[in-house]
């Protein structure tokens, strides 16, 4: 890819995680707000319309509509005569976070596109063919590699 095309690919890697990121850390509140009303140990006919909403969701019925207690209550009964396990929750730890904001704040190197990666191939094969120069005509051409990257700089 050229630097035009890896931009937009690097924005959409950074929405991505970013996203990630919000969706970890909510599922983590819903775990801690869950286990909070596990502990109290109430019994499925005591709990509040916010509190079996918390649980729902917290097993992953995201869209759970202006259901009433009765309906919830039945939901998270199911639930539980079925043994369901709650999803795992993946914490966002300080890896990932420091991966994002290098995402963001470094700019996108020559080498992290396809010219770049042409170019360091190129100059990989240019190393490989010059190993294998017999002696005599490792100096000409090294010479001349000279000569070209003097030009090179030069020109700038």
């Amino acid at each position: 890819m050229f630097k035009a095309a890896e931009i937009p690919a690097r924005k959409e890697r950074i929405a991505e995680l970013k996203k990630e990121k919000k969706e970890r850390l909510a599922m983590v509140e819903r775990k801690t707000a869950a286990r909070t009303i596990f502990e109290q140990n109430k019994a499925i006919n005591s709990l509040t319309t916010q509190e079996l909403t918390t649980l729902l969701k917290y097993h992953g019925m995201e869209k759970l509509g202006d259901g009433k207690v009765p309906e919830k209550s039945e939901k998270w009964r199911k639930i539980m005569e079925k043994g369901k396990a709650a999803p795992s929750v993946i914490k966002w730890i300080v890896d990932e976070e420091v991966s994002l904001e290098k995402l963001k704040a470094e700019p996108i190197l020559i080498i992290e596109t396809t010219l770049g990666c042409l170019k360091q191939h190129y100059n990989q094969k240019l190393l490989v063919t010059f190993k294998v120069l017999p002696k005599r005509k490792r100096q000409p051409c090294w010479q001349r590699c000279l000569v070209l990257e003097w030009r090179r700089l030069r020109r700038r």
